[in-house]
């Protein structure tokens, strides 16, 4: 794995961007090529000679009323001021840090035809940036509750995540996924929630695998049977999401 380490600043140096609105004006747009060229106006972000420059690949501009509906309610609970004081608190826990922008980006699994949600969470979490390198995308479910406290702990968790694979790299072992996921749940204050011999019997099966490369492996021992088998992956014996609760009991003993 390459150590692509970070240069150190001086100051707070993440900036929460509120872009639900921009995301919610999108479906105002009659459905068809005239939105579709929308969202490529609203990527673009009035810089046509560049790259895209919004991190909004995952929203779906095809999506129908219920994304609408979900950005509408995010935007009435206060999503992106939430996002505001979460950045705020990150500077404090996280200081000298390279500048990034962090923003909510809203993901359609629940009729988005192309979005598989632990394919496309598999893909966020361990595949290192080749584009918006500036910034740090939150991806909102819309199967999701709106819920202040899961909010705030998927914007630590993808800021430590940001951080941490600038400083090791992107994961390509089980081990080092582990590794990576543990520590970023544990600064977002997730709760373990399997039992001590759960925990035993996950480390049981994970064991010989820790380091495989081999993605459908990876996928399932991080995911569960449940999750994988729906993408045609083998089981393993795993209860869902064993990797992460594994992962995460293994970083708080190393923080006891």
């Amino acid at each position: 794995m390459q150590n692509q380490g970070f240069s150190r600043h001086t100051g707070n140096m993440i900036e929460a961007v509120p872009l639900l609105k921009k995301q919610r004006a999108l479906y105002e747009v009659p459905r068809g090529m005239e939105r579709f060229q929308a969202y490529l106006d609203l990527m673009i972000d009035g810089h046509p000679e560049r790259l895209p420059t919004l991190p909004l690949q995952a929203l779906n501009p095809m999506a129908r009323e219920h994304v609408a509906e979900r950005l509408d309610e995010l935007i009435a609970a206060g999503a992106d001021g939430w996002l505001q004081d979460f950045a705020a608190e990150l500077n404090a826990r996280l200081p000298d840090r390279p500048d990034r922008k962090i923003c909510w980006v809203m993901v359609d699994d629940v009729k988005g035809g192309w979005t598989h949600r632990y394919l496309n969470d598999a893909s966020a979490r361990f595949n290192q940036a080749k584009y918006h390198l500036d910034w740090i995308p939150v991806m909102l479910w819309v199967s999701e509750d709106i819920k202040q406290e899961n909010l705030r702990r998927s914007a630590f968790s993808n800021a430590f995540r940001h951080f941490y694979m600038l400083q090791h790299g992107a994961p390509e072992t089980l081990q080092q996924m582990l590794d990576q996921e543990g520590q970023a749940q544990r600064f977002a204050e997730i709760p373990l929630t399997f039992s001590a011999e759960e925990l035993e019997y996950t480390s049981e099966v994970l064991r010989p695998h820790l380091q495989s490369t081999h993605f459908p492996t990876l996928f399932t021992c991080m995911y569960g049977d449940h999750i994988a088998e729906k993408v045609g992956y083998p089981p393993q014996g795993l209860s869902d999401l064993a990797g992460f609760e594994w992962s995460l009991a293994q970083a708080l003993k190393q923080h006891i």
